[in-house]
């Protein structure tokens, strides 16, 4: 048996999630032109099993005069699951979302984590919904849905979006970042830094931070590395080069720190 339900996106689908009481499969969003609404669903079955073949179909949003916010501007992104060991200490239990240790819900994939012959668990896929709201749609209300299918059947989510008369600035100008640590980069991804592979991976970030409408980024001033390299006297893998001349004469190079800074203000 399929059930799928909708959820505001200030809240998260855990893979032991249950359905929610007088769940809805409609959903009301309202925007500013330049915004992105988001929302979410929770797929749930019976047999976990039967998610295989997981298929989302997005239609196109139409308003009752005939404009069009096309099916390209909406997009469908597939949580994967982090382990968390345990709950940031000091809060309430009211302020606590989830159970810990467990598995919590945190990077949003472009296609499901696992297709075909998926694991018993986790028997809930959360899908995240983002629908792009560009400044040249039309103010007014538009109606849309989602085609869910599995092996356990089909269902469908109606979409209704009220776009507002009035447009965000493309280039925002409140000040806003989160933490953006290059070490953590470098571990995952296992990249040493300041090759050119590392500066590929460091601008497909750049381009998912501007996307985000965040204009601050946090710029290492020492070496990006949990533990730095010595290397003909010089420590590997700083943004600005010190070289020790002579005697309290030092000399500085700041060729990747421009290159750094280049890259960040290209995308905004």
């Amino acid at each position: 048996m399929l059930r799928v339900w909708v959820q505001d996106c200030m809240t998260r689908i855990f893979p032991h999630s249950k359905v929610l009481e007088n769940s809805d499969k409609n959903v009301f969003l309202r925007s500013a032109k330049n915004e992105v609404a988001c929302f979410q669903i929770g797929i749930t079955t019976t047999i976990s099993r039967d998610l295989n073949n997981l298929k989302i179909q997005v239609s196109d949003m139409l308003s009752a005069s005939g404009e069009v916010l096309p099916k390209e501007n909406i997009e469908v992104l597939y949580a994967g699951f982090v382990p968390v060991h345990w709950h940031s200490a000091g809060n309430t239990e009211s302020d606590l979302e989830g159970i810990a240790p467990g598995f919590y819900p945190d990077p949003l994939l472009p296609t499901l984590w696992r297709e075909v012959d998926r694991v018993q668990f986790p028997n809930v896929i959360s899908v995240w919904v983002r629908i792009r709201i560009n400044d040249d749609i039309p103010s007014g209300n538009f109606k849309g849905n989602l085609n869910i299918s599995c092996r356990a059947g089909e269902d469908t989510v109606n979409v209704e979006l009220q776009v507002l008369p009035f447009a965000l600035p493309k280039i925002s100008h409140f000040l806003m970042t989160n933490w953006f640590l290059v070490g953590s980069i470098l571990k995952f991804h296992k990249l040493e830094p300041l090759t050119e592979r590392f500066w590929q991976v460091i601008e497909r970030y750049a381009v998912n931070l501007a996307d985000h409408r965040q204009n601050v980024v946090l710029t290492p001033l020492f070496c990006m590395s949990n533990i730095p390299k010595l290397i003909d006297g010089r420590t590997q893998g700083q943004l600005i080069d010190i070289v020790e001349k002579g005697s309290g004469q030092y000399e500085f190079d700041l060729h990747n720190l421009d290159r750094w800074i280049e890259l960040f203000f290209r995308h905004g």
